[in-house]
């Protein structure tokens, strides 16, 4: 009964020891990984320039969605009250392309509209 008791506390003793190896193991992978995630955002961002350039090459550009709203380039997705002049682009959802200026994908855009009088907040 007693060699039982040493027995079931040496094991205890080893799992204890086993589990503050793993966390040191864990904290030393954490430390290596974290240089590895840098090196892979860079990666990734020098990929997307490449991939942007070559695009470019092709003469594939982005249409500018800065301004007014025009029909024949934009896509209206949403539209939000705003002080703004009626037709503004407030914000981007999805970018557009164009081909040699032959549009490929209009932006998504959200735009303004002029608050209603009835409804101005103070």
């Amino acid at each position: 009964m007693e060699d039982e008791k040493k027995e079931t506390n040496q094991n205890n003793r080893n799992a204890a020891e086993e589990e503050k190896e793993g966390e040191g193991r864990e904290k030393k992978q954490e430390k290596q990984n974290e240089g590895k995630d840098d090196e892979l955002a860079k990666g990734i961002a020098m990929i997307y320039t490449n991939f942007i350039e070559a695009l470019k090459k092709e003469g594939i550009e982005e249409i500018d969605a800065k301004g007014r709203f025009d029909p024949y380039k934009h896509e209206i997705v949403m539209t939000k009250e705003s002080e703004k002049e009626d037709g503004t682009i407030l914000e981007v959802v999805k970018k557009g392309y164009a081909l040699g200026g032959l549009l490929i994908r209009p932006a998504s855009v959200i735009v303004s509209k002029k608050v209603q009088e009835g409804k101005k907040q103070n």
